[in-house]
């Protein structure tokens, strides 16, 4: 018995221009973040609550980039939009935790992937939403 597979295969120009249209709002704002983090302290702070809700906007909007075009498995390129780009930035964060010597919580990492893919995946909803109004 065969499994029933996707009915398309993965558009990797979708994944990464979503992936290139969520950094372009995910990379600067978690860099600004990094730079106000240094200067004051954030913990506890409506600050982290904006700039971390403007990085999750960017995910969702490179979930929508990546799935605009797509029929068949818009939600999955929207999640691994997203995913992509998340895993850039915060490859990078990880690299400079490791050569300043911070800790690294590698729950938090898995758990911000999730919600950046999560994020992402509601992008693509929302261009599945347009695609059929569009129809």
């Amino acid at each position: 018995m065969e499994s029933a597979g996707p009915t398309s295969s993965l558009n990797f120009q979708a994944v990464k221009r979503g992936a290139l249209a969520a950094g372009s709002i995910a990379a600067p704002m978690a860099i600004i973040m990094l730079i106000v983090g240094r200067q004051r302290d954030l913990d506890g702070s409506s600050l982290l609550l904006l700039f971390f809700g403007i990085i999750l906007a960017g995910f969702g909007y490179g979930g929508y980039v990546a799935a605009r075009d797509i029929d068949a498995t818009p939600l999955m390129h929207a999640a691994l939009a997203a995913l992509a780009c998340y895993a850039v930035i915060q490859g990078l964060g990880v690299m400079r935790r490791l050569v300043v010597g911070d800790d690294i919580g590698w729950i938090g990492v898995v758990a911000r992937a999730l919600l950046a893919s999560t994020f992402g995946m509601v992008g693509g909803f929302w261009a599945m939403i347009r695609q059929r109004n569009d129809r």
